[in-house]
Formats: C-alpha cells, sequence, structure tokens
C-alpha cells in the first residue's frame, strides 16, 4: 500500500487546548495540543476510510478508537498494516497544533534556531506527533548523534523531555533523561 492518503475533520469539533511540555513558569516551553480530535482518513488506493478518535492525556497524541470502513469491499490483511499511522498522527499535529510550522521544518535553514528551548521544543513537538525527536534534532541542527546526546543530555537539565527514563518502561511525562 501507498502511503498516499487525505485526511479531514469530521463533524465533531476539537476538544479544548492543552498545554503539553514541562510544567511550571521556569519552563517557558508552550506547545497546545486540543484534548480531543476527530479525523476521517482516506486512502484511495484501496477504498478504505478510518476514522480516528485521537487524545492528548499526557505528552503525546494518542487513539482511543479507531473505525475501518473497506468501502463495501474486505478489508484485507495488507492493509491493515499499511495504515501509516504514525504519519498519519504526524500530519494531524501539524494542522491542529497552533504554531507548528515553527518546528516542522523541509531542510536545514541558515538562521536555524539552535537555543535550548528551542531545542527543548522541538523535541516534545517530535514526541507529541510520534515523530522522531533525536533525528529531528539532528537534521535541524546538523549535529552527530554524539553531539546530539550531549546536547541532549546538557538540555534536559534545564528543560525535562518526554519519554521514559532509560532502562524503564512506561511514561514518565517530562522527568527522563535523554
Amino acid at each position: 500500500m501507498v502511503d498516499a492518503f487525505s485526511i479531514s475533520k469530521t463533524e465533531i469539533k476539537d476538544g479544548p487546548l492543552r498545554k503539553v511540555a514541562p510544567r511550571g513558569f521556569e519552563y517557558p516551553i508552550d506547545i497546545e495540543v486540543p484534548m480531543t480530535m476527530q479525523r476521517r482518513v482516506t486512502y484511495p488506493e484501496t477504498g478504505l476510510t478510518i476514522t480516528l478518535n485521537l487524545v492528548c492525556p499526557e505528552e503525546r497524541i494518542e487513539i482511543r478508537t479507531l473505525e475501518i470502513d473497506g468501502g463495501g469491499k474486505f478489508i484485507e490483511t495488507q492493509y491493515l498494516t499499511g495504515l501509516s499511522l504514525p504519519k498519519v498522527i504526524r500530519q494531524v499535529a501539524i494542522e491542529s497544533v497552533p504554531n507548528s510550522a515553527r518546528w516542522v521544518k523541509t531542510k536545514k535553514e541558515p538562521d536555524r534556531d539552535t537555543s535550548p528551548k528551542f531545542l527543548a521544543e522541538l523535541y516534545w513537538f517530535e514526541h507529541l506527533s510520534w515523530g522522531t525527536p533525536r533525528a529531528a534534532i539532528m537534521e535541524h541542527t546538523g549535529w552527530s548523534r554524539a553531539n546530539t546526546n550531549w546536547h541532549l543530555r546538557k538540555i534536559a537539565k534545564d528543560f525535562p523531555l518526554p519519554g521514559p527514563p532509560r532502562g524503564v518502561t512506561g511514561s514518565s511525562a517530562g522527568h527522563s533523561k535523554p
């Protein structure tokens, strides 16, 4: 299945915005995400339509329910593995998060921001949108993986980053080190 899909809003409006990032006045990161969202995703190649009910309970967008319509045909197994849900969630985040264009860049720009605050915001946005935070920072800055890891450890001292702590499973919102 090709990664071709289109996303549209449904008649259900997005829920109120909630802040996602470290809490407290000492963390000036300001990313807001709708608490609830519903989107219809169509896959023209297969005729599938999915309806996603999404929530953002803590630090990333999650799928609460997923409804699949085969459009009068049977839903084949390979269609299910080709839904590209991480790409769908990322596109929903780009369209739903105010100011998301700030963190979504198509290429390195000569005047790119490498401040710890901006890189922490980029990390948070990539995490909440099912992206790849470390890879996004590497691409944005041009740093090597080792250099990026060093900077992330330094950034995490001032701006707690999302995700589970090393060697621990489960979520620990805003209290981990990369």
